[in-house]
């Protein structure tokens, strides 16, 4: 696969979401708000492309599509979201930019938040190549969820969760302000050994928060996170 130097895998990127996200942008200017790595990720070119794209199946995001194999994009009434992976000659880049109608802002930054973290960590899925991927079903991990990107504070949050193992009576969710450490835990409870359903918490003060699963008790790795915002 063709590679290509840093400065032209930003230009090449960044034009091209911004015209996928101009799609958002019918009628009125958008809100973009953007990131990308600063080094590449150790990662394949192949391994990239499919988590950017479990990334946006895991969001609220609907109506998901992939261009050539290297970007990724989905939308909502407000929001539509890009990610694009392209190989350089030590690893993998990648660049998130999302459009928000006016007056929607905070849905976006709390959009690009979500698929942050989502990729930011190392756990990149071993394939050989995205139709081999595919071939198999694709394999999806744990996954949770909140039902909304932004919630008024003292507003019940409803947490959905998916595909959990479901191999232990310990498994639990917690909602934690958004920085905090893995392991840390405010308001928590048990799955109850369920590999699909929904939990209730009370409600919170303004500030940007996140739903995580972890494995068992004193688990301190985040096996599934969410973010989102009261305000």
């Amino acid at each position: 696969m063709k590679t290509f130097n840093i400065r032209s895998v930003k230009f090449l990127s960044l034009s091209l979401l911004f015209l996928v996200l101009a799609q958002a942008a019918v009628s009125q200017t958008p809100h973009l708000v953007g990131w990308h790595t600063k080094k590449p990720f150790q990662s394949s070119f192949a391994s990239c492309f499919q988590k950017s794209y479990d990334a946006v199946e895991a969001s609220s995001l609907e109506n998901i599509q992939t261009y050539d194999g290297w970007m990724v994009s989905g939308s909502s009434v407000y929001l539509r979201a890009a990610i694009s992976c392209i190989q350089v000659s030590n690893g993998t880049m990648i660049n998130i930019q999302v459009a928000a109608e006016e007056n929607h802002e905070m849905e976006a930054l709390a959009m690009r938040d979500y698929l942050k973290a989502y990729l930011m960590t190392d756990n990149f899925p071993d394939v050989s190549s995205i139709a081999n991927n595919q071939a198999l079903g694709g394999n999806v991990g744990p996954m949770v969820r909140v039902r909304k990107l932004v919630y008024k504070p003292a507003e019940l949050i409803t947490v959905d969760f998916a595909n959990l193992p479901a191999e232990r009576r310990d498994e639990w969710i917690t909602i934690v302000p958004y920085d905090y450490e893995a392991g840390e835990f405010r308001q928590w409870k048990y799955t109850g050994k369920k590999e699909s359903g929904s939990l209730e918490f009370m409600g919170l003060t303004r500030g940007r928060y996140e739903a995580r699963f972890h494995y068992a008790n004193g688990d301190k790795e985040v096996r599934a996170r969410y973010q989102f915002t009261v305000k």
